[in-house]
């Protein structure tokens, strides 16, 4: 789980990159109309006039990850993220910010 990169490059050896679309959960989360239109447009089937967010299987943590922990993943994804940047043309800087820091 987490790396996607390699995931992506099995999925491309067996269909051609124009007949996959890639979408971040992120967007799907902040605007899940805009890419349900999106999939929509790739599919070339008709727009979707409105979408309900629902979520599911979704729980609080248990308990807040320590910094061991939290620099431990960031040493393991850290290249993963910056080399899925790349493939993808993305900006997934978010993914390795800190959300407890103010600065």
């Amino acid at each position: 789980m987490g790396h996607y990169l390699c995931q992506l490059r099995r999925l491309w050896t067996f269909f051609p990159r124009e007949q996959c679309l890639i979408l971040k959960h992120d967007d799907f989360k902040n605007d899940a109309l805009s890419v349900l239109n999106r999939i929509a447009g790739f599919l070339n089937v008709a727009p979707f006039a409105s979408a309900k967010s629902v979520e599911y299987n979704s729980k609080p943590y248990a308990a807040e990850m320590s910094e061991r922990e939290r620099t431990h993943l960031h040493s393991i994804f850290q290249l993963e993220i910056r080399a899925l940047e790349r493939e993808l043309g993305w900006d997934c800087s978010n993914w390795l910010k800190d959300e407890r820091r103010t600065d």
